[in-house]
């Protein structure tokens, strides 16, 4: 997410076209309603945790098997979602879109994409792992 209002990335929208398209029965909301229906059942004494439990494990299996059958579509349209969040925008100079590249020390630089001789050079010094530590 970024910007305010808050916006989902690329990379987000990537994972829920995904999913909808290859598991759609975990974005749908018919799921956890049933699963918070059982709850309440459960806790009036109406069926069984363990009955409840095998359901939702048969569903959870269920997905999964669809996640693993889809593994390499799913990595491509996420990989594409990727790709695009790395798109800054346009140059100022000369509106060449430049991209995120990635150095080491977890630090970054922003340049034109496929420009030998970046003439546009902004460091980012955010250490992603030491603020993670915090």
């Amino acid at each position: 997410m970024h910007g305010n209002p808050i916006q989902p990335t690329k990379t987000a929208i990537s994972l829920i076209d995904s999913l909808q398209k290859y598991v759609k029965r975990i974005t749908e909301p018919e799921m956890t309603r049933k699963l918070e229906e059982d709850m309440d059942l459960i806790a009036e004494g109406k069926i069984s945790e363990e009955k409840v439990v095998e359901e939702a494990r048969s569903l959870l299996e269920s997905a999964f098997k669809d996640l693993t059958e889809n593994k390499e579509k799913i990595t491509e349209i996420l990989r594409e979602g990727l790709r695009e969040d790395k798109i800054l925008g346009r140059c100022p100079e000369c509106w060449q879109q430049p991209h995120r590249a990635p150095l080491k020390e977890r630090r970054e630089i922003r340049g034109l994409h496929r420009v030998p001789r970046l003439h546009v050079l902004t460091p980012t010094t955010k250490n992603r792992a030491d603020h993670n530590n915090r």
